[in-house]
């Protein structure tokens, strides 16, 4: 009993050790003709479930914890309008700056 107790213990330690290496993260900044976007909302839309955040002052911006994979950044301006921008992301860190005109 305790040994098995022991073997599907240790064998959730694996599972989920994979499954948070396998996780990514995405940053970059967002600018508009050269100059930085300071709070300005990035999201990450893959069909399912979509990530949000804002910029910082500099423009940049940081998604944690998302599956490799196809997905699309929608950049929403002050003037409500939005840009679509495709991103591959990579099991390692991916960067992915924005520069609008």
């Amino acid at each position: 009993m305790k040994r098995r107790f022991w073997t599907g213990l240790l064998l959730c330690c694996f599972v989920s050790a994979a499954a948070i290496a396998e996780a990514s993260d995405l940053f970059g900044t967002v600018r508009l003709k050269g100059q930085p976007l300071p709070n300005t909302v990035v999201t990450l839309k893959d069909g399912r479930e979509d990530l949000q955040t804002k910029t910082n002052l500099r423009g940049y911006y940081s998604l944690r914890d998302i599956e490799p994979g196809k997905y699309t950044l929608v950049i929403q301006l002050r003037d409500r309008s939005t840009r679509q921008v495709p991103v591959y992301v990579f099991p390692q860190s991916t960067e992915k700056n924005i520069d609008l005109k």
